[in-house]
């Protein structure tokens, strides 16, 4: 198998992790941590965790098309 395909096929995983990271990242907070303000404890770590996700979802998908157009080149 040549290494461009090898490529595209780890840039498409990458994608499929991708995607499921920025899925938990956009949840809404459940209604049973949500305060008036938005300021209890854990209404912002629910918050904190789900900005990490998206962060790391983004870093994913980044990757991955990297490896598709690199493989893509190949």
């Amino acid at each position: 198998m040549p290494k461009g395909r090898i490529l595209i096929i780890i840039g498409l995983v990458f994608s499929v992790i991708a995607t499921i990271f920025l899925y938990l990242g956009s949840k809404g907070v459940p209604w049973e941590n949500q305060t008036w303000n938005g300021k209890s404890n854990q209404e912002m770590a629910f918050k904190r965790k789900g900005y990490r996700c998206t962060i790391v979802g983004f870093a994913f998908l980044f990757i991955g098309f990297l490896c598709q157009l690199i493989g893509e080149l190949f």
